[in-house]
């Protein structure tokens, strides 16, 4: 099973919304999806997400739908077979 390692930015003056929103994501956001941790980062990108799906379609579903949704999110970068 792949890992998936997604970097994020948040907009500039949305941390708070971001965080009341992805803060209460559970460690299984979708059937199909687990979330392994978790990084906050100064820099280019802003956070780091590691996650586990059991398939790519739902892979794709939980950034492009779920993780998107959340406010503040500006833009990703996704890439598996994170070890």
């Amino acid at each position: 099973m792949h890992r998936y390692l997604v970097l994020f930015n948040v907009h500039f003056g949305k941390g708070e919304e971001f965080w009341a929103g992805f803060s209460k994501l559970p460690n299984q956001p979708k059937k199909g999806v687990k979330l392994e941790a978790s990084y906050s980062f100064s820099g280019k990108w802003d956070f780091a997400l590691v996650f586990k799906p059991d398939s790519n379609d739902n892979a794709l579903h939980f950034v492009g739908e779920d993780l998107r949704s959340i406010t503040g999110i500006t833009n990703t970068l996704s890439t598996f077979d994170y070890a």
